[in-house]
């Protein structure tokens, strides 16, 4: 026994292979489908063998003088692809969330249909396909400026920041992560 089911709801007036996907009764892709599922985003832990996914933040490097990378791998549920805006907030000015709306595609370190979402929630499905996915992670790029209204809490003259990236998915579930390290900047 197969099921077939269109992805998106869209409507076709003819079949479009592209659009299908071909489950069995074996396939349990859909195990987590439902509102209560968030995207997630993951850091990137590189080693001599390349990168993977790691902890549930950001990656971030930087330098004394500001010059801020953040770095990250994300997915969103397949049933609720494509990801709709992935925005950052660097937390340095009254600007808040610096929104990129769109059409966006999971980023892994590895795309597959037939194995499972980094956080082993099931089957990546639609959402490892090369329609939906694409090998590699997201990164923003970023110059902080020293400023006194971001003194760190330490005591010293340097200004800190704790930048924030977020995705939204399709149905509008969100996840936010904030850097793990504080970037400092020197006077």
């Amino acid at each position: 026994n197969s099921i077939y089911f269109l992805i998106f709801n869209e409507e076709v007036s003819e079949y479009d292979s592209g659009k299908y996907i071909q489950l069995t009764e074996e396939s349990n892709v859909n195990s987590s489908a439902g509102s209560t599922y968030n995207p997630v985003i993951y850091t990137v832990e590189c080693s001599n063998n390349g990168c993977t996914e790691g902890s549930n933040y950001t990656t971030v490097e930087y330098d004394n003088n500001g010059y801020t990378t953040v770095k990250f791998y994300y997915h969103a549920h397949p049933d609720h692809m494509p990801i709709r805006s992935i925005d950052v907030n660097w937390n340095d000015s009254g600007e808040g969330w610096v929104e990129t709306p769109g059409r966006y595609k999971n980023k892994m370190s590895v795309c597959d249909p037939e194995i499972n979402m980094p956080n082993n929630i099931g089957l990546q499905g639609f959402g490892g396909t090369s329609e939906a996915c694409s090998v590699g992670y997201k990164i923003f790029q970023h110059k902080y400026n020293h400023n006194f209204d971001n003194l760190c809490t330490d005591g010293s003259d340097n200004s800190c920041y704790t930048p924030e990236v977020r995705v939204v998915d399709w149905w509008g579930s969100t996840t936010i992560a904030e850097s793990v390290d504080e970037i400092r900047v020197e006077e």
